[in-house]
């Protein structure tokens, strides 16, 4: 079966390294969203493409001088899809105004603490641990099997003192993505634990839960 050594691909930011980069503006006193660039000020056209710029770019809250010094609310900006994605600016009129390819960092990673085999394969209990990311998703692989039924995985996050359960189905025969990780602010040593429903029915000394076919860490 399919190692998952190296399936670990971080994703972060914008290729530009100058006072120009586009940045994420968030202003509390509006809970609006902005991305900054070239002076300007665009809005996220889409609650998806907001999702998606949280992965891509460094995050700023903005006071309301800075929002008042800004030249003005330019357009929009979207992210389209691709490896890497592409941010698109668009003026009032929708005219594409610039594009700009994201590129890939590497200060986003996730660890499996306990649970994880060499053969992909992760038992009924583990515990991964992410580090500088807002997103980490994963994809879930059950064999088919003409006895054993489908399972159910349950994510268990910290959230301060609390602590928040989520359950997720997995099907057998095909894969699965399972969102495990999502915040606004960059995880430090978030420690998830991943709960399989029951072992699967095979001669194996181990409790094994499903295989993880990849792992994807989003900044």
């Amino acid at each position: 079966m399919r190692s998952t050594a190296g399936l670990v691909r971080n994703r972060r930011r914008v290729e530009l390294g100058g006072q120009d980069d586009p940045r994420l503006m968030f202003r509390p006193a509006a809970a609006t969203w902005h991305v900054a660039a070239n002076g300007g000020w665009f809005v996220p056209r889409t609650d998806a493409d907001l999702d998606a710029l949280l992965g891509l770019l460094p995050l700023e809250i903005a006071d309301e001088q800075a929002y008042a010094r800004r030249s003005g609310d330019a357009g929009s900006v979207s992210v389209r899809a691709g490896n890497p994605p592409t941010l698109q600016f668009r003026g009032s009129t929708d005219d594409l105004l610039r594009s700009l390819r994201s590129s890939v960092a590497s200060s986003a990673s996730v660890t499996w603490i306990s649970g994880s085999h060499a053969d992909g394969w992760v038992d009924t209990t583990a515990v991964l641990r992410v580090d500088g990311a807002r997103r980490c998703v994963i994809t879930a692989y059950l064999p088919e099997s003409d006895t054993a039924h489908d399972k159910e995985l349950a994510v268990q996050t910290p959230d301060g003192r609390r602590t928040v359960i989520d359950v997720h189905p997995l099907a057998r025969g095909t894969r699965t993505e399972v969102e495990l990780y999502r915040s606004r602010s960059i995880a430090h040593d978030v420690r998830l634990t991943l709960h399989t429903s029951h072992p699967e029915p095979v001669d194996d000394d181990r409790q094994l839960g499903f295989i993880v076919a990849d792992v994807v860490a989003y900044r």
